[in-house]
Protein backbone atom coordinates (compact mmCIF):
# COMPACT_ATOMS: atom_id res chain seq x y z
CA UNK A 1 0.00 0.00 0.00
CA UNK A 2 1.24 3.54 -0.71
CA UNK A 3 2.95 5.46 2.07
CA UNK A 4 3.19 9.16 2.72
CA UNK A 5 4.22 11.45 5.54
CA UNK A 6 1.87 12.35 8.38
CA UNK A 7 -1.67 12.81 7.07
CA UNK A 8 -2.19 16.12 8.88
CA UNK A 9 0.13 17.87 6.41
CA UNK A 10 -1.97 16.76 3.43
CA UNK A 11 -5.20 17.43 5.31
CA UNK A 12 -4.17 20.97 6.22
CA UNK A 13 -3.18 21.74 2.64
CA UNK A 14 -6.42 20.33 1.23
CA UNK A 15 -8.86 21.48 3.90
CA UNK A 16 -7.81 24.90 5.07
CA UNK A 17 -9.85 27.88 3.99
CA UNK A 18 -8.43 30.36 1.45
CA UNK A 19 -7.95 32.82 4.32
CA UNK A 20 -6.02 30.24 6.35
CA UNK A 21 -3.91 29.27 3.33
CA UNK A 22 -3.02 32.94 2.90
CA UNK A 23 -2.28 33.39 6.60
CA UNK A 24 -0.16 30.23 6.75
CA UNK A 25 1.41 30.85 3.32
CA UNK A 26 0.37 27.39 2.13
CA UNK A 27 -1.59 28.29 -1.00
CA UNK A 28 0.94 26.40 -3.15
CA UNK A 29 -0.45 23.07 -1.98
CA UNK A 30 1.43 19.78 -1.70
CA UNK A 31 3.79 20.63 -4.57
CA UNK A 32 5.17 23.62 -2.70
CA UNK A 33 6.69 21.71 0.21
CA UNK A 34 9.54 19.20 0.27
CA UNK A 35 7.84 17.24 3.05
CA UNK A 36 4.76 16.48 0.96
CA UNK A 37 6.38 16.59 -2.47
CA UNK A 38 9.00 13.93 -1.68
CA UNK A 39 6.40 11.21 -1.31
CA UNK A 40 5.58 9.09 -4.32
CA UNK A 41 2.01 9.16 -3.01
CA UNK A 42 0.51 12.60 -2.54
CA UNK A 43 -3.11 11.50 -2.92
CA UNK A 44 -4.40 8.22 -1.53
CA UNK A 45 -7.18 6.50 -3.49
CA UNK A 46 -10.45 6.86 -1.64
CA UNK A 47 -9.10 9.37 0.88
CA UNK A 48 -10.57 12.88 1.02
CA UNK A 49 -7.96 14.98 2.80
CA UNK A 50 -10.24 18.02 3.05
CA UNK A 51 -12.87 15.90 4.78
CA UNK A 52 -10.15 14.46 7.01
CA UNK A 53 -9.15 17.97 8.04
CA UNK A 54 -12.77 18.78 8.90
CA UNK A 55 -12.93 15.54 10.90
CA UNK A 56 -9.69 16.43 12.73
CA UNK A 57 -11.13 19.83 13.61
CA UNK A 58 -14.34 18.19 14.81
CA UNK A 59 -12.37 15.79 17.00
CA UNK A 60 -10.41 18.70 18.47
CA UNK A 61 -13.72 20.48 19.20
CA UNK A 62 -15.01 17.29 20.83
CA UNK A 63 -12.10 17.08 23.27
CA UNK A 64 -12.38 20.77 24.15
CA UNK A 65 -9.55 22.34 22.15
CA UNK A 66 -10.68 25.88 21.46
CA UNK A 67 -10.75 27.22 17.90
CA UNK A 68 -8.05 29.74 18.84
CA UNK A 69 -5.80 26.93 20.10
CA UNK A 70 -6.56 24.90 16.98
CA UNK A 71 -5.46 27.80 14.81
CA UNK A 72 -2.19 27.99 16.72
CA UNK A 73 -1.63 24.25 16.38
CA UNK A 74 -2.26 24.37 12.63
CA UNK A 75 0.01 27.37 12.34
CA UNK A 76 2.82 25.26 13.83
CA UNK A 77 2.00 22.45 11.38
CA UNK A 78 2.28 24.98 8.53
CA UNK A 79 5.61 26.20 9.92
CA UNK A 80 6.91 22.62 9.85
CA UNK A 81 5.94 22.42 6.19
CA UNK A 82 7.93 25.59 5.51
CA UNK A 83 10.92 24.27 7.47
CA UNK A 84 10.97 21.25 5.16
CA UNK A 85 11.99 23.64 2.37
CA UNK A 86 15.05 24.93 4.23
CA UNK A 87 18.42 23.68 3.04
CA UNK A 88 21.90 24.62 4.08
CA UNK A 89 25.23 25.12 2.40
CA UNK A 90 28.72 25.06 3.81
CA UNK A 91 30.20 28.41 4.70
CA UNK A 92 33.09 29.15 2.42
CA UNK A 93 35.20 30.73 5.15
CA UNK A 94 34.67 28.01 7.76
CA UNK A 95 34.68 24.23 7.23
CA UNK A 96 32.56 23.30 10.24
CA UNK A 97 29.81 25.85 9.69
CA UNK A 98 26.76 26.10 7.50
CA UNK A 99 24.40 28.84 6.45
CA UNK A 100 20.90 28.77 5.06
CA UNK A 101 21.04 28.49 1.30
CA UNK A 102 19.84 31.67 -0.41
CA UNK A 103 16.60 31.90 -2.37
CA UNK A 104 13.78 29.49 -1.58
CA UNK A 105 15.46 28.24 1.61
CA UNK A 106 15.78 31.73 3.06
CA UNK A 107 12.18 32.51 2.10
CA UNK A 108 10.97 29.29 3.73
CA UNK A 109 12.89 30.05 6.92
CA UNK A 110 11.37 33.54 7.02
CA UNK A 111 7.88 32.09 6.56
CA UNK A 112 8.43 29.56 9.36
CA UNK A 113 9.75 32.32 11.64
CA UNK A 114 6.65 34.44 10.98
CA UNK A 115 4.40 31.52 11.84
CA UNK A 116 6.26 30.55 14.99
Amino acid sequence: SPERSYHIFYQLLAGSSPEEAQLWETAGGTGAFTLTRQSACVALPGVDDAAGFAHTRGAMDCVGISRADQQQIFQVVAAILHLSNVSFKEREDEHDASVVAPGESADALSAAARLL
